[in-house]
């Protein structure tokens, strides 16, 4: 069973947007609400996908994998941080 629909959304529309997405609904048979809902969540989707991903030159990859596998030694104010943080109470 899906999550119970809670929330609430409003927007303006052209009169021309109105009718295009009216039109749009009832060609796939679904209520306006819905239709606009399912359309914005495929658009959520899309764009939280593509700015997930990384396009990253054959350089960049390498020089970040290498840092990972190489790490630097910790500064004095990192381990000083450290150091603070194991004083700190959780």
């Amino acid at each position: 069973m899906g999550a119970v629909a809670t929330e609430r959304l409003e927007a303006r529309l052209t009169p021309r947007q109105d009718k295009l997405i009216r039109r749009a609904a009832e060609i796939v048979g679904t209520p306006v609400s819905r239709f606009l809902v399912e359309a914005a969540q495929e658009k959520a989707d899309k764009v939280i996908r593509q700015n997930m991903i990384l396009d990253l030159s054959i350089e960049a990859e390498q020089k970040i994998l290498h840092s990972i596998e190489n790490p630097p030694e910790p500064t004095e104010a990192l381990k000083a941080l450290f150091k603070k943080h194991e004083r700190i109470p959780l």
